[in-house]
Order: structure tokens, then C-alpha cells, then sequence
């Protein structure tokens, strides 16, 4: 990936999640603690010095009561914002969000039918990088999302937490007969907020080729809280 383009994206991002903050009144220490980060590694993200993860970017919307799409293409995108969550389960949320992400990843990549090293080599990122962000060990940097979503031909709204817009009827939006014929304990869960990330995985999950669903099980163990 073009180094400058990279920080381009950053400082827009930054800018935008600064821009955001101002207008919710909301100060630096307060965002930084938000997303269990030091204030040197806040200011960072909005100086456009240090990346945010889609899901912390996803949390931050939260935080400032706006919407995801104003984070990353600007005002005329702004739209109503999800309710707001305790900071204790926006830890929780953004820890579940980067595994899941992870393993979307890996599911693109098997689609496309590319190794590791082939996705390495078309992005120029480094064979333990894919790895790494795969297997949910590192946090994937916003912009290097989206330049792998580029290099894949994939839209970069598949790694929104939201269903795909075909995807079949999910758990969570089930006509209500079929919901009251599942168990209480599955009820409980699909009502509860923070496991939307678990539907919307397992929409994509329910598309994919048996042999390509094997291949990442793995991946799937380590999405834990």
C-alpha cells in the first residue's frame, strides 16, 4: 500500500473523529479512557499519527452519539447514532468486533481463493501481518482494512456490524412467532445488543462452502470476550 495514501486516510480520520468529539463536548481524557488507550495514544488517532481499528472507530461513533459513516466520509453523512452502552461493555463489544472482523477477513480471502502470502504480496503487507490480523493477535489499522478490501474487490460495508444488505433474514430480525419457538436462553440472547456482532457473523457464516467453513474454525475459537 502507498505509505502517503495511508496517511492521508489517517489524518482524515483523525480530523473527522476530532470534528465529532468538539461537537459532542466531549474532551480528549474522556474519548481516551472511552477506549481504554493513554492520552498520547488518543491524540495520536486524531493527529492522523496512529490508526483506529474499524471497531474502535464503531465505538467512538457510539461514544459521541454519531453516526459511523460521519467518522469516515465527513458531516453530509451523518445520520441518527445508536443508543449509548456502558463503558464496560464497549470494552467487551470492541474486543468481540476485531475477532469477528478477523475472521471475515479470512473468509474474504478463501472466497478469493488467495494464500497468506498471495494476499501479502498483492497488498504488500508482510505474510505475519495477515497472519496476525487473521487470527485476531493484532488489531487491523483502519486504513489497512480498507486497502485489503480494495485489493480483495470487497466492500468495505461487510465488515460493518450490520447484516450484508442480500444476506438472508437473520435471528435478530425474525418474525416474532418463530423467535417465541426458540428457547429462553436463545431469546435472551438474540435480544441482547452486544451480541449483534454473533448474528451478523454468523449471516455471513451461513453463506459460506462447507470446506471453506472448516478452514476457519480455528479463528473462531479465539473469538471470545
Amino acid at each position: 500500500m502507498d505509505d502517503k495514501l495511508a496517511i492521508l486516510r489517517a489524518k482524515k480520520v483523525g480530523m473527522l473523529i476530532r470534528l465529532a468529539r468538539e461537537k459532542a463536548e466531549k474532551q480528549v481524557d474522556e474519548c481516551a479512557l472511552w477506549l481504554d488507550l493513554d492520552r498520547n495514544d488518543y491524540e495520536k488517532i486524531e493527529a492522523g499519527e496512529l490508526a483506529p481499528s474499524l471497531p474502535q472507530l464503531e465505538s467512538l461513533a457510539t461514544y459521541l452519539e454519531t453516526d459511523l459513516k460521519l467518522l469516515l466520509q465527513g458531516p453530509a453523512a451523518n445520520t441518527a447514532a445508536e443508543p449509548q452502552i456502558s463503558r464496560e461493555m464497549n470494552l467487551n463489544l470492541v474486543h468481540l468486533r476485531n475477532h469477528v472482523i478477523a475472521t471475515l477477513l479470512k473468509q474474504h480471502r478463501l472466497e478469493k481463493n488467495l494464500s497468506e502470502d498471495q494476499l501479502a504480496e498483492q497488498t504488500g503487507y508482510s505474510p505475519e501481518n495477515i497472519v496476525l490480523y487473521e487470527n485476531g493477535s493484532e488489531i487491523i489499522p483502519f486504513p489497512a482494512l480498507l486497502h485489503i478490501c480494495e485489493t480483495l474487490g470487497i466492500p468495505l460495508a461487510d465488515f460493518f456490524n450490520q447484516p450484508p444488505a442480500e444476506a438472508p433474514l437473520s435471528p435478530a430480525t425474525a418474525p416474532a412467532a418463530q423467535l417465541n419457538d426458540l428457547p429462553e436462553e436463545l431469546q435472551n440472547f438474540i435480544a441482547n445488543p452486544i451480541n449483534r456482532p454473533y448474528l451478523d457473523l454468523a449471516v455471513h457464516l451461513s453463506q459460506m462452502e462447507a470446506d471453506k467453513l472448516r478452514s476457519i474454525a480455528a479463528s473462531l475459537l479465539e473469538i471470545t470476550y
